[in-house]
């Protein structure tokens, strides 16, 4: 589908991957739509880099959002997680360049990727759940956002470099 004029995509509960790029530059792309009994586990590098999706809830059993896997989707607003989400890692600027303004991390994440949430100008609110595996944020995984209030969990051991520059 990469570079094509779709509008709506529902991806089939049967789909355990969405492969690097399958989406990317589908600039009418606004509907990206998950069934509740999803088998999807990774969504790969690029998937949607680059579409025009304003909301998007990523089903329970994703454990992995790879490499810019939904930056550049300047019309991002709102990113879900389903409830009871296995997510483990944010990749390296997998939302980068959107529109969110804010954002819960899921339970099960341990790595926040570097430039993650980078250049999110409208980002002012990140959740942390109390019982969060977090252990590391990356390099400027947040830099160039609006953030107005954050609490690192205790979990947390490594905070790279810049993860707030230009905040």
């Amino acid at each position: 589908f990469f570079l094509s004029s779709i509008e709506f995509i529902s991806i089939p509960p049967s789909v355990t991957e969405i492969c690097e790029k399958s989406f990317e530059s589908c600039e009418k792309l606004q509907i990206i739509e998950f069934p509740q009994n999803s088998e999807l586990k990774f969504i790969d590098e690029r998937a949607f880099y680059s579409t025009s999706i304003e909301s998007i809830k990523i089903p329970k059993k994703v454990i992995r959002i790879d490499k810019e896997a939904f930056s550049v989707c300047e019309k991002l607003k709102m990113i879900q997680f389903e409830e009871n989400s296995e997510l483990k890692i944010i990749e390296k600027s997998a939302f980068s360049f959107t529109s969110i303004k804010e954002i819960e991390i899921p339970n099960h994440v341990k790595e926040i990727g570097e430039f993650a949430f980078a250049n999110c100008c409208n980002l002012r609110k990140i959740e942390f759940p109390i019982n969060l595996n977090l252990m590391a944020i990356k390099r400027r995984s947040f830099a160039c956002s609006t953030i107005e209030e954050i609490s690192i969990p205790k979990s947390v051991t490594i905070i790279d470099a810049a993860v707030f520059e230009y905040c």
